[in-house]
Formats: C-alpha cells, structure tokens, sequence
C-alpha cells in the first residue's frame, strides 16, 4: 500500500513538474488567444566559415561591429589563387590559334572549290580533288578546336575567378559580430566558422496553446507580440507591441499538458524582442489568415 501511495505521489509530481516547464496559455478573450511566457529566439545567427584551406591575412571587423550584407570579414592568403587566375586570363585572351585556324580555312577553301571547278570541268583527277577536300576538312576540324579550346580557357577563368573569391569571407546578411574564432596568422580548414553573426531583425516565439484552441490557429493567423518581463517593468523598461504571424501548429500534442506547441515569426520593432526572453503573444483568430505572408519581413539586407 505504501508502494502504491509512493508511486502516485512521484507521477503527481511528475505532472506538476511538467506543466510548470510549459508556457502557460490564458482563455481566449474577445476572440484572441494569449499565450504567456513563450521564449523568444533569433533566426538569423549564422556561424560564417572559410571556403578555402589558407592562413587568415587579416579580420576586416571585430567583435560588436555591426556589418551589412556581403561586407568582407576575413581575407585569407590568396598570391597563389590570384597567380592561377592571371595565367587563365591570359590563355582565355589568347585567340593565335583562333586566328590561324580561321586563316587556314580561308586558303583551304579556295583551293577546295578551285579543284572542284576543275572536277566540274573534267580538268583535274579524283586523286588531287580528295586530297583538297580533305585539306578543307581539317582546317575546319582545326579551326573548331581552337575555339573549342579557347571557350575551355574562359570558363577555366571563370573558375578561377570564383575560387579567388573564396579568400573573401563575406558577412551572409546583415547584423553584428557576437563572435571571432581567429586571428591573422592562424590556418583554417574548409568549412571551419570564423565569425558569428547575428540578426535581431526578425525573432521566432514560441508558445504553446492549449489543444481546444488549437483549431482555431492557423499559419498565417496574425500575432501581436510584446515582453512578459515583471522585472524590466519595474525597471521601467516598456515596449511597444510587435506584430507577426503564425508560421507554425504542431501537429504533436503534449500529452501531459494536454498543449500544442504554436510557432510565430515577427518582426522585431526596436530590436525590442531579445532571445532568451519571455514575451506573451496575443493570436488573433478574427482575423483571416494569410499564408502567402506568413513569415515575418526578412532580415534587413
């Protein structure tokens, strides 16, 4: 008996213990929805890596800099990779053979349709008119691979070109560096991260909702978004609203709570929303969803 009553108390505990990890979702009021306590996360972090094996050459910004989408933040040791892509140039630029071929068939032809005439004219032997076809033949065989050649040299160019710009790191989108993981001098690999860069423009909150609500949620269901923090309230930190949209319903349902985990994406107004934060998000089901919106406006670029 005192078994039993042990195991009961460790499952009411359990339960009590789940549904303090869960967000709390209030009644609908007015036709809205509120879920209080949803964690607010960013989307755009990005671990931005070296494209190339080399020595980093210099780091063009530093922690806590913000930076723009496609701005430079590491150059690597790139002498070699410019040399390969000089030597290509120059082969792609260089049209001898070109010119030689279209020459070579130029001559060939006229002497081709000068021993054709004398054919048509019964004043030349089968022999002499095969051999300057065949000499007219090869010259356009020649003239085709000098161009087949010299379009091998550009395209060779072109991807010399493009692996020379693999020696500039460039930032992904725009935000600030919260990271640095190298300093000039030091070798990387390919794929190794250099920088952390993250974008507070857009914020994911995630809630949850109980499960009798649920079906009134959809993607593209409108959001209003603002900080549940008692402490920056009393600090008087106030926020204005911000406004998103649902971009996710789970289809899974916590079994203990009985609560369906609701994802939105919103635009972070003031960069207001920070991660790690609690916010209440406000969904208003009068409204008609709209899917084609859905996400949130995209990180500035």
């Amino acid at each position: 008996m005192l078994r039993i009553l042990a195991v009961a108390l460790l499952v009411y505990g359990c339960v009590l213990s789940a549904r303090a990890d869960e967000p709390d979702a209030s009644p609908p009021m007015g036709g809205s929805i509120i879920l209080d306590k949803c964690l607010i996360r960013v989307i755009d972090r990005s671990l931005v890596a070296a494209q190339h094996e080399g020595v980093v050459k210099s780091l063009e910004v530093s922690v806590g800099d913000t930076v723009e989408k496609d701005q430079p933040l590491v150059l690597l040791r790139d002498e070699v990779a410019r040399a390969t892509l000089d030597l290509a140039e120059l082969e792609a630029a260089n049209d001898v053979d070109t010119r030689y071929g279209e020459a070579l068939v130029s001559a060939t032809q006229i002497e081709f349709n000068r021993m054709k005439k004398l054919k048509e004219q019964r004043a030349s032997n089968e022999k002499e008119y095969n051999r300057a076809q065949l000499e007219f033949d090869r010259a356009k065989f020649s003239l085709e691979s000098a161009q087949m050649k010299r379009k091998t040299a550009s395209l060779e160019a072109a991807q010399a070109r493009a692996n020379l710009e693999g020696y500039v790191v460039k930032a992904p989108f725009s935000g600030t560096i919260t990271r640095s993981m190298k300093a000039p001098g030091e070798s990387v690999i390919n794929g190794e991260p250099l920088f952390e860069v993250v974008s507070t423009d857009r914020v994911q909150i995630e809630g949850y909702a109980h499960v009798q609500d649920v079906w009134k949620v959809q993607r593209g269901t409108p959001v209003t978004v603002e900080l549940n923090s008692p402490e920056l309230e009393k600090a008087g930190l106030v926020a204005g609203p911000c406004e998103g949209r649902i971009v996710l319903v789970d289809v899974v349902v916590q079994p203990v709570t009985e609560t369906v985990r609701v994802v939105a994406q919103v635009a972070n107004r003031n960069n207001v929303l920070r991660d790690g934060l609690k916010a209440r998000m406000v969904i208003d089901t009068t409204k008609k969803p709209d899917p084609m919106t859905a996400a949130a406006p995209p990180a500035k670029k």
